[in-house]
């Protein structure tokens, strides 16, 4: 039975633990609801800090292992029946797209039962499971993951990032949710830029002010 931990848990194991495949760490992911013929299209990972703090690189990510056995799961429950397939996945700028296709009612009641509450907007969230291969600390507190590789993918109830949607089949072939993630990207590094100038000027007013001290004491 494979355990879900977070990165800092993750990154506390032993080589040994880490190489069982025993563990996977998750991420979760905002979606937005599409349809056609029982499928819908979902961004399952950014290349963008998430709540945590931590920054999966797509280009790092590995999905050849999922792909063998493509199954989309409900609330990482591996004892459940899937609700569905992952029929394509495709690197995007800053992410990776995911098709999935549920079943119909008469196959399978819940599969059809959650592909409408995600058509409806009533479940907004993907999450993934995966092993970090290549990972450490960044300056937001949380981790850079350079390499990974997927091994599930699930619909939950309760997102930990904002960023992956179910998005409409055009959105793909548009420029729009290609430059929203981009300027996502940027509005981030406008705010770490930001963030450091002002560190950066507070550092330098202690200076002054050491200096000032120093010379009046003399």
């Amino acid at each position: 039975m494979k355990k879900y931990i977070n990165i800092k848990k993750f990154k506390d194991l032993s080589d040994t633990e880490k190489e069982s495949g025993d563990y996977l760490v998750s991420k979760d992911f905002k979606i937005d609801a599409s349809e056609n013929d029982l499928t819908a299209k979902f961004i399952i990972t950014t290349g963008n800090p998430d709540t945590d703090n931590d920054v999966i690189d797509p280009d790092g990510l590995d999905v050849s292992v999922y792909m063998n056995n493509p199954v989309v799961l409900w609330q990482h429950n591996r004892d459940l029946p899937p609700v569905g397939k992952c029929i394509s996945i495709n690197k995007i700028t800053n992410g990776w797209v995911a098709s999935v296709q549920f079943m119909p009612k008469e196959i399978d009641p819940e599969s059809f039962r959650i592909f409408q509450m995600v058509k409806n907007g009533f479940l907004n969230a993907v999450s993934i499971g995966f092993i970090p291969k290549d990972l450490e600390p960044n300056n937001l507190n949380g981790y850079n993951i350079s390499k990974s590789i997927l091994y599930e993918f699930s619909i939950v109830t309760v997102p930990a990032n904002s960023e992956c949607l179910i998005v409409p089949e055009k959105s793909l072939d548009d420029t729009p949710l290609i430059d929203s993630l981009i300027e996502d990207t940027e509005d981030k590094i406008d705010e770490l830029t930001s963030d450091i100038e002002n560190k950066l000027s507070q550092l330098d007013i202690t200076k002054i002010k050491l200096k000032f001290n120093l010379h009046k004491n003399d």
